[in-house]
Formats: C-alpha cells, structure tokens, sequence
C-alpha cells in the first residue's frame, strides 16, 4: 500500500492523533495535483519536524476530495482545498529527545535565547 509523507505544525499533529481532527488540507496547486491524482494513497504518514527521530504516525487515508475545510482545523476560509480524510492511527512513533537518552547524568538542554527586558528611563 503506497504511504503519503506530509509534514505538520505540532497543533495539526497534536489534534490528529488525538482523533480530535479527521482531515487535513492541502492547496490547489500543480504540486498537489500532480501528487494527489496520480497515485492512490492509503495510509498517510505525518510527521512534526524534519529530524531522523522526530515524531510520526501513520494513518489510514479513507479518501481525498475537493472542498471547502473547517476554518478551526487550519483550512482557509473560503477557498477550496483537498481534503484528505483521516482513518484510525495505524502506527506511533515517539522517541525522547536524544538529550534525555544520551547516558549522561547531566540534564542537557537545547540553548534557548532568554527574553530581553527593557525598562522605561525614569
């Protein structure tokens, strides 16, 4: 069964796999024309990130058709879109980041810039 790989937001990801989005869109584009018709996909594998360990789960794809989405699940209003309809989760795939599982006792930590605060003259 050929797998469909698409990429989301970690809002779009979070709400699929929790069952609480059932479709996810894709734009009208010669892009997505040329994906879409030419083959038949029946499961989708989404993934949130572009790293070898990010997350993924695979899904079943019931079915892909054009129309108008649901604004709150991220389609645009008033435009028409694929529509791809969502199934059960077949597969999820996990993995801690390789910063809590490298062996060190050490809590390692991404570099994350703090907030420059700026304070009024007096």
């Amino acid at each position: 069964m050929k797998i469909l790989y698409l990429t989301l937001k970690r809002q779009w990801f979070q709400m699929i796999l929790s069952g609480a989005k059932k479709e996810e869109y894709r734009e009208i584009k010669p892009y997505w024309n040329r994906r879409l018709h030419t083959e038949t996909f029946g499961i989708i594998e989404f993934r949130n990130g572009y790293s070898k360990d990010c997350p993924r789960f695979q899904i079943e794809c019931l079915s892909v058709q054009r129309g108008l989405g649901i604004v709150e699940w991220g389609a645009p209003e008033k435009e028409v879109v694929y529509i791809l309809r969502l199934g059960k989760v077949l597969n999820v795939e996990i993995k801690p980041p390789q910063h809590l599982t490298s062996g060190s006792t050490a809590l390692k930590r991404p570099c994350v810039p703090q907030a420059v605060v700026q304070h009024e003259p007096r």
